[in-house]
């Protein structure tokens, strides 16, 4: 009996081992779903007739923030509220700095070109794992390093072509919308994301209405841009449900280290 139980911890250990690559394959496959989502952001903004960037980010958020409350309500129904303020300080933290993002891509993009916007957003996974090794103290591979240190050499060329004051704005708040994604997923890593995080979209949604309507002075948004708006306000929430699920997948990872050392430990513990 003492023989079969040590054969099965070294098969669990093994299929948890096995499980590791899965679940990251997952957690990827999420992340660039969740990026195919938000790269049609430019196309749609282009195609709107107005150009107030406080008027586009009200009714953006506040067609996101109804979006994500009706999601909540047909998925918890009376107990929406409480999965809302189960969220906690790390969902009003991260909510806040999502809805900077909001701000800081408007702005940017009706100031620089499209490419230009994408671009500098991009560089948030860096940004990311250098707040990762400050913060949570994690390491950061050579390759990243290497990685980080190209893309910085990108971000220079690209200022260092900027001659139009409005386009180097414009690159500064895409660089803004880098910083807050990477903060933000800083503060859901180092609180594990252990409660269901959709509510802080719509968190963020109430954070950035409020002073849009306040700076967005008279209102000029036609049928067409408020169709639009109400689409893209969708992807959006799709959007960050996949990297909120991405996250959880990844703290949900097991250490394959670990596994490796609990598999010998218990290989030279097993009687023989």
């Amino acid at each position: 009996m003492r023989k079969f139980r040590a054969y099965a911890a070294d098969s669990n250990d093994d299929m948890s081992l096995a499980a590791v690559p899965s679940r990251h394959r997952r957690a990827v496959l999420m992340m660039i779903a969740g990026a195919a989502c938000w790269s049609t952001g430019g196309l749609l903004v282009r195609s709107l007739s107005i150009t107030n960037a406080w008027e586009i980010v009200f009714w953006r958020s506040l067609f996101m923030s109804a979006f994500v409350a009706l999601v909540l309500t047909v998925l918890h129904g009376r107990a929406m509220p409480r999965q809302v303020r189960a969220v906690g300080v790390p969902g009003l933290v991260a909510g806040a700095l999502l809805a900077g993002t909001f701000f800081f891509f408007i702005g940017s993009i009706t100031r620089t070109t499209v490419a230009n916007t994408f671009v500098l957003m991009s560089v948030s996974p860096f940004l990311a794992a250098i707040a990762a090794r400050l913060v949570l103290h994690e390491p950061v591979p050579a390759r990243t390093w290497l990685a980080i240190l190209i893309a910085l050499a990108g971000i220079l060329v690209m200022f260092g072509g900027t001659a139009d004051a409005g386009q180097l704005t414009g690159n500064l708040l895409a660089l803004g919308v880098s910083v807050c994604f990477a903060a933000q997923l800083t503060v859901l890593r180092k609180f594990h994301a252990k409660v269901d995080m959709l509510p802080m979209v719509m968190i963020a949604g109430l954070w950035s209405i409020a002073p849009a309507w306040l700076l967005a002075g008279p209102f000029a948004a036609t049928k067409h841009d408020l169709a639009v708006l109400a689409f893209k306000r969708g992807r959006y929430a799709e959007a960050e449900d996949l990297y909120k699920r991405a996250i959880e997948l990844e703290e949900r990872r097991p250490n394959a280290r670990d596994y490796a050392g609990q598999a010998d430990a218990s290989r030279r513990n097993k009687p023989r």
